[in-house]
């Protein structure tokens, strides 16, 4: 069973007013957050890359490092920023 009630122009003025919904259907005003500190993508990072061949390539693929990953001593494994996969060290025997 459907029943559809109608409302006078007055009960829908008075439960609108008192939800405090507005013509528009909003509850209050929209407002706009903005950040306080700069996202990652706005940080600039002045890093060097080390680019070197990856061995056995046959059409002579590179590995991209960062510098200071790939001058580290302690590190057995660095991230290849092309791939985005950790490789083992290629100065490393």
């Amino acid at each position: 069973m459907l029943v559809v009630v109608q409302l006078l122009p007055e009960e829908e003025e008075m439960i609108t007013k008192e939800c405090g919904i507005d013509a528009h259907g909003y509850t209050e005003e929209p407002s706009v957050v903005e950040p306080t500190e700069p996202s990652v993508e706005d940080v600039v990072i002045n890093e060097e890359f080390v680019e070197v061949e990856k061995p056995g390539s046959m059409f002579g693929l590179k590995y991209k490092f960062k510098k200071s990953d790939f001058l580290n001593e302690g590190k057995k494994y660095i991230l290849d920023l092309n791939s985005m996969v950790f490789v083992p060290k290629p100065s490393q025997k």
